[in-house]
């Protein structure tokens, strides 16, 4: 999902609000972050996520639905995530802003994952890339 920040739609949030650009940000992240070590280190495929975040996908946000979806098509689990993307869109309201950006990012990989899985785990990565840049956060690509 393309962002302009980072957000923590699963779990607990690390720490406070981060802003790439404060001073002693990257410390105190990174501090924070060492404390979630054993749940990220189990966290290693794309399977794994999807997984992991099953059990906290909340049925009326929409915002974790989404992530779902994604993780799930990361996996190469392409009918679950085409259900998924599926059941997501019946549920969006276009009339409210927020959920029209998703309705749209959704229709998009939708779209791609009908033709080929690969079109919309590509679409993925370009987001991702999207986001480091968004983030200032290039530097950290694996």
């Amino acid at each position: 999902v393309p962002v302009k920040l980072l957000h923590f739609t699963f779990g607990h949030p690390v720490g406070a609000r981060w802003r790439i650009n404060e001073p002693g940000c990257e410390e105190g992240l990174l501090k924070q972050m060492q404390r979630e070590l054993p749940l990220l280190r189990d966290l290693r495929t794309p399977r794994a996520v999807a997984k992991a975040l099953k059990p906290l996908v909340k049925p009326d946000d929409a915002r974790s639905r989404e992530v779902y979806a994604y993780a799930l098509l990361q996996a190469g689990e392409t009918a679950a995530a085409a259900g998924a993307l599926d059941s997501l869109i019946e549920q969006i309201d276009t009339g409210v802003s927020w959920q029209a950006e998703i309705a749209a990012r959704v229709r998009v990989i939708r779209a791609k994952v009908s033709r080929r899985i690969e079109e919309a785990q590509g679409q993925l990565a370009r987001w991702e890339l999207e986001s480091l840049a968004n983030l200032g956060l290039t530097e950290y690509r694996a």
